[in-house]
């Protein structure tokens, strides 16, 4: 009896401690499944509403355990800090934590609205970055150790790039307040004090950066007639402002001090190329020391290393070199997604990070987002046909079957983010192989049935704006569309100078030769098509050759579905190989001069933009502005 007494009660025993894991488990699931994160915006338009924020999101590491995993002392070992950075995210910009060796990119925000420009705490409690969370670009901080977030701007002008003062009281940070970009400073001690506005010369003040000393801000500005880097000296009201790279020979942009405030790095042009150089923080007689290709140097906490932003044909990169003798410290390294500015601070920083950093591999905000399109499966020939464009005006509108589904989703989005249809107007979409390409034109995307080009006359009325950019020996363009609604509420300011590509008219003989001029950024709010279309897998395409003397060679308003695939293989896909592997024909040269096209200034164009059919023609899409008291984060 008492043997059997026993086993019942053994029996017992463990079907209790059996019920006890289960409803540990169960709770531990609908833990996990209150703090999930929605996926994004569907392309139909439906939108699944963030859950409340947490304080605190903590989940366990998992195998492999990278470097930087808890100690048995809870202090998180990442040495050499944490980088965390913007980048575009689906449809769009959030944070993430990363680092080259320690850290693979690891989500901080996943919200239906943007994050850019973030910017560490010099005792690494801290983050601060703007935001469009309430339909504005606004200044927030989080801070690390409450888990709150602190909104420090409230206007509807566009407030960012951020940078803090040595002792965190206060902070720097560019804003569009008076229809210019200029440098503002706002106390974080009292955030009913209005900020001090620094600038206020007529020319753009950008990329504010606040020495480790206290006393100086290094920015970018304008105001000599080209870009350079300047700084205020904060404690000289009668002689603040001093020209600290003198350099009319090329644009400079993005100051950055080294740790201990002895240097300063920025962004120059060399022989055609963006290039990293180093300067002693004060002026000494000494020429800057050249490190690499890239531009927006980012310190290392030690000051032994900057990582630079190398922008290729296909896509960006992250390098590092050497602060000291210029050698390579990080060969160039794919970034998934666009970068939207990054801050690297130290192993404080890191700790106080450590808690928000979703790093379960079974998470999915870990994973960055992607914007998928359902294509259809090729056929067994290997060849697609066109589809009809319907809504689309062109002389053939058409497209092929593979890639009309993403070119929908991209006039979709942009025309919300601009507020008027910018691709329901193309200058062309697919181009028959029996029509006659332009003179001079080599390898026509057009021809592909994966290519367009958007209709340029909206360049002509100003409501487009280009930027030249010089990558791999090759001219390359950046587009930007004009908000229709310049509130606030759509699209940023443009930074930086733009290629007027109409200056070759004007009778100056260097113009013509050039191709073009710079001109100051137009003013306004815009939206970068470039990087909006490279979501979508829609890549610019390159001038031709001759473009400073042939207008249709610009090819600035062209964009073609070339994702992992040359020109011959996207022929192949529409058209049987015989006809696409044909005899190269050498054309008969004559001694008579050909007359250069002219622009499209000869026509007026009148700016008639066609409103997105997603809102009201009378309406303008102002957000709800609501105070967001005691917000947490993420």
């Amino acid at each position: 009896m008492l043997p059997r007494f026993f086993l019942v009660l053994t029996a017992a025993l463990l079907l209790l401690g059996a019920w006890v894991l289960w409803s540990g488990m169960k709770r531990e699931q609908a833990a996990i499944q209150a703090t999930a994160t929605p996926t994004h915006t569907s392309l139909s338009g439906e939108t699944v509403q963030p859950p409340t924020p947490t304080a605190a999101a903590t989940l366990t590491l998992t195998n492999p355990t990278p470097a930087g995993a808890p100690t048995g002392t809870g202090e998180v070992q990442y040495p050499d800090g944490l980088i965390v950075l913007s980048l575009s995210d689906g449809y769009y910009r959030h944070l993430f934590a990363y680092h080259p060796s320690d850290l693979q990119f690891t989500r901080l925000t996943d919200h239906p609205w943007d994050d850019i420009h973030p910017a560490v705490s010099p005792d690494g409690t801290r983050l601060a970055y703007a935001s469009r969370r309430n339909g504005y670009w606004d200044i927030y901080i989080f801070d690390f150790t409450t888990g709150q977030s602190t909104r420090v701007t409230n206007t509807p002008a566009y407030d960012g790039n951020p940078t803090w003062a040595p002792d965190g009281q206060w902070l720097a940070y560019v804003s569009y307040q008076t229809g210019n970009l200029d440098i503002f400073i706002q106390s974080l001690a009292d955030l009913s004090q209005p900020a001090l506005q620094l600038t206020t010369d007529p020319a753009a003040d950008t990329d504010p950066d606040w020495s480790p000393s206290g006393n100086l801000l290094a920015f970018t500005s304008q105001r000599s007639g080209e870009s350079e880097i300047w700084t205020a000296a904060l404690d000289q009201p009668g002689n603040r402002f001093q020209n600290r790279s003198q350099n009319p020979e090329s644009p400079d942009r993005d100051p950055a001090w080294s740790p201990d405030g002895q240097q300063l790095a920025w962004s120059t042009r060399l022989y055609g190329m963006q290039t990293i150089v180093v300067a002693a923080a004060v002026e000494n007689g000494e020429d800057p020391q050249t490190l690499g290709a890239g531009i927006r140097p980012l310190w290392d906490p030690a000051g032994g290393q900057i990582l630079a932003q190398l922008d290729l044909a296909e896509g960006t990169s992250l390098t590092g070199y050497n602060s000291e003798n210029g050698q390579v410290t990080l060969p160039p390294k794919p970034l998934p997604a666009a970068l939207h500015g990054a801050d690297w601070q130290s192993a404080k920083f890191a700790n106080a990070l450590h808690p928000y950093l979703l790093v379960d591999s079974g998470d999915p905000r870990k994973i960055m987002a992607g914007i998928q399109i359902n294509q259809p499966t090729e056929a067994s020939t290997g060849r697609v046909g066109l589809v009809s464009l319907n809504g689309i005006n062109a002389p053939y509108p058409y497209l092929s079957d593979q890639v009309d589904e993403s070119f929908f989703a991209l006039r979709q989005e942009i025309a919300r983010v601009s507020g008027w249809d910018v691709l329901a107007n193309l200058q062309n979409a697919y181009l028959p192989i029996t029509e006659p390409s332009l003179p001079g034109i080599g390898d026509d995307w057009l021809v592909t049935g994966m290519g367009i080009a958007i209709n340029p006359l909206p360049y002509q009325a100003g409501w487009m704006a280009i930027q030249r950019e010089d990558l791999g020996g090759e001219a390359y363009w950046r587009l930007y569309i004009r908000a229709r609604y310049q509130d606030g509420s759509q699209g940023e300011p443009i930074t930086a100078p733009v290629w007027n590509l109409d200056a070759r008219s004007s009778g100056d003989p260097n113009t013509y030769e050039q191709g073009g001029a710079t001109d100051a950024a137009p003013a306004g709010y815009w939206i970068d098509f470039t990087e909006l279309a490279a979501r979508f897998n829609w890549q610019r395409l390159p001038a031709y050759p001759n473009w400073r003397t042939y207008y249709a060679a610009a090819r600035f308003n062209q964009f073609a579905y070339s994702v992992n695939r040359g020109w011959d293989q996207a022929m192949q896909r529409l058209y049987p190989v015989e006809l696409v592997h044909r005899p190269t024909q050498i054309p008969t040269l004559t001694s008579f001069p050909t007359n250069t096209p002219l622009p499209l200034n000869g026509l007026t164009a009148t700016a008639q933009v066609t409103p997105w059919q997603g809102l009201p023609a009378n309406s303008e899409p102002r957000p709800t502005w609501t105070p967001v008291p005691g917000e947490t984060y993420p």
